[in-house]
């Protein structure tokens, strides 16, 4: 099975500028943004915005109730979902603050949001405030790049993007509306491979020809349309 993440950076005033359309599982850790551009967009002592669709599941090697990252800045910012607990971690210089968060929801897509305003944070599941935190100190700013994934994670995601203003929760709302279908989810990417099955039947698939007709179907209306139509059930 392939997976699809798209990068895309959203410009203040700017629209979308897509940096990265590729194929990736969740199980393989992925760079979505260089260390630079993560400081710059994500990490200044402004505002910033992080969303994305992901579909998540446990995989195989998940033990225990050890968290694991979906998203993270490392040494700044970390999403860490388990079996057990859902928490955003946000590193200062001198401390850890950890946002406790409710359940991520497994096996369905939803569209996570990090918003931040100085030291404000706000996390959105959909089109709901799940957790707003104020941090007693700014976060770190180092420079790391933004990672997404995990070895021990199934799944996958789309559409991730990344504003170096904090949208308005209403702006996410039109945003996740403007990106998924009427069952909230991300339209397939028209390159998603077939299972093989179907792909191998399509690819077969022919029409099948009468002997001394050619290979055109005999359903097949006429060129002009002024000529009479005939087929063999005349």
């Amino acid at each position: 099975m392939t997976y699809y993440l798209s990068m895309s950076i959203i410009k203040s005033g700017n629209g979308v500028e897509y940096l990265v359309s590729t194929s990736i599982p969740l199980d393989i850790p992925y760079q979505a943004l260089d260390s630079e551009n993560t400081r710059k967009k994500l990490l200044s002592s402004g505002g910033s915005t992080l969303s994305g669709f992901f579909n998540v599941r446990f995989g195989n090697r998940t033990q225990g109730t050890n968290p694991i990252q979906l998203v993270e800045i490392r040494d700044a910012l970390i999403f860490e979902i388990s079996p057990v607990l859902t928490q955003l971690r946000v590193f200062r210089k001198d401390g850890v603050e950890t946002i406790p968060l409710p359940a991520f929801p497994l096996q369905k897509w939803v569209f996570l949001t990090i918003l931040r305003d100085g030291r404000r944070f706000d996390v959105m599941y959909n089109d709901r405030i799940v957790a707003s935190h104020r941090l007693d100190k700014y976060p770190n700013p180092v420079s790391n790049p933004l990672m997404i994934g995990s070895k021990e994670l199934l799944g996958s995601a789309v559409n991730i993007l990344a504003n170096d203003k904090r949208m308005s929760p209403s702006e996410i709302v039109g945003l996740r509306n403007s990106l998924a279908d009427t069952n909230g989810a991300p339209p397939v990417d028209p390159s998603f491979p077939l299972p093989n099955v179907l792909a191998d039947g399509l690819k077969n698939l022919q029409v099948a020809c009468i002997p001394g007709m050619g290979c055109t179907p005999v359903t097949s209306p006429p060129a002009n349309r002024l000529k009479i139509w005939g087929t063999i059930y005349n």
